[in-house]
């Protein structure tokens, strides 16, 4: 079988947690990290892919609704998340999508590969 498509190979968190044995017959992959965060949290992803063809990647960062966060280009690439007071929630999902950039045709429509990561967003700790 021909190796077409860009796959992600790893995707960390900065308070340790990491996801890099995929499927890639799926179009997204998940971790609960069983995290808690706040409003104010920063929390910075590090996103590792690579594509058969050498094309440039693109990396989404969205949260839940769909909301584009950020976005990044290259076979590495950082994005960071401010949680914020609308996020506060047991089950915060973020998202983190990659496809190849120059080409029409993607893996699985319009992206190639992600990953759904999910927080607790308490809320802060003077709220009442």
């Amino acid at each position: 079988m021909t190796d077409y498509y860009p796959h992600i190979k790893s995707i960390s968190d900065d308070r340790g947690h990491s996801i890099s044995n995929f499927n890639y017959s799926m179009p997204v992959d998940a971790l609960r990290t069983g995290d808690e965060v706040r409003p104010g949290d920063v929390v910075k992803f590090t996103c590792v892919g690579e594509d058969p063809k050498n094309r440039e990647l693109e990396w989404t960062l969205q949260s839940k609704g769909g909301l584009v966060m950020q976005t990044a280009t290259g076979n590495e690439a950082t994005m960071t998340w401010t949680v914020e007071d609308g996020q506060v929630q047991d089950n915060q999902l973020m998202v983190i999508s990659m496809r190849a950039l120059g080409t029409k045709y993607h893996r699985h429509g319009t992206t190639d590969h992600g990953v759904h990561l999910r927080y607790r967003v308490i809320p802060p700790n003077d709220a009442d």
